[in-house]
């Protein structure tokens, strides 16, 4: 499933399915936002800006960027568990060991908090009960220069804890 962008601002949310999986029967494809006429026009539209500005390759891009600077802190920073990706869309998992992969829930949001005081905000799994996971989430026309600075804070504030 997938939603909120995905309308530009309009309700608007869909399934996407490989084609080898069971189809649907009628009507289980149904969704509260998914039929609007208005709507479905702001998809379209959408998607043609995602085509025409190249964010879909710089989202591509970026993310491999990011995602190979992230692992390569990795060997510096033994907070660093795990680097869950590819696309825009990072989870860094912070863990008190790496073998046992003790969750470092403390640290996680001291780093969320470290973060914004250097004017980067970063996403946790606070909501989620695990709060160990420090997300990357920035938009699309994200460019390196402010992904730089992102991975910057990231690195600074790893050090500065550890």
């Amino acid at each position: 499933m997938f939603g909120k962008a995905a309308g530009g601002g309009y309700p608007l949310n869909g399934i996407l399915a490989r084609e080898d999986l069971v189809g649907f029967a009628p009507g289980d494809d149904a969704l509260t936002f998914g039929q609007f006429p208005v709507s479905l026009a702001a998809g379209l539209a959408t998607l043609d800006v995602l085509e025409s500005d190249g964010l879909i390759e710089n989202c591509a891009e970026m993310g491999r960027y990011a995602t190979a600077a992230l692992r390569g802190m990795q060997s510096r920073h033994p907070l660093i568990g795990d680097v869950r990706c590819p696309g825009l869309l990072i989870g860094v998992e912070l863990v008190l060991d790496r073998e046992t992969k003790e969750p470092a829930t403390k640290e996680a949001l001291e780093l969320y908090r470290r973060g914004m005081d250097y004017g980067v905000i970063f996403g946790t799994t606070k909501y989620a009960g695990l709060g160990n996971v420090v997300k990357f989430k920035p938009p699309l026309c994200v460019t390196r220069e402010e992904m730089d600075q992102a991975l910057n804070v990231f690195d600074k504030v790893l050090t500065e804890m550890e």
